[in-house]
């Protein structure tokens, strides 16, 4: 599994696991323009953690060959509770009026990182 599908398999989860069948395209890219956006915010904010392999490890706690491996469970099971945790124990952000875990505005990066390298 490669970059992208890591990143595929772990969500479209973040923000988009709410939208309906019903929902609109346009609608379905507003969302993921919003998500891209909040990406680049997050590397604005924190340029340290520009660096793909290196999100991927503070998100997972596996490197990056290990999450390759992976299923699609275990890389949404692990997603899923590292946002938990960050919740629990006040690793939170402000991030376009919103209120993320840490976890989510890295998820956030690693998509846009992605994007940016597939538009290149």
């Amino acid at each position: 599994m490669g970059r992208a599908l890591l990143a595929l398999n772990a969500g479209l989860l973040i923000g988009s696991s709410t939208l309906r069948a019903s929902d609109s395209v346009t609608s379905r890219l507003k969302n993921i323009k919003i998500k891209r956006r909040a990406g680049e915010i997050y590397l604005e904010q924190y340029p340290e953690e520009n660096d793909f392999d290196d999100l991927v490890y503070k998100i997972f706690k596996e490197d990056m060959q290990s999450m390759e491996r992976s299923s699609e469970k275990k890389i949404t099971d692990r997603l899923c509770e590292a946002i938990r945790l960050d919740f629990e124990n006040g690793n939170v952000i402000n991030l376009m009026r919103w209120r993320l875990s840490r976890t989510e505005g890295r998820y956030f990066a690693m998509q846009t990182l992605i994007a940016t390298n597939l538009s290149h």
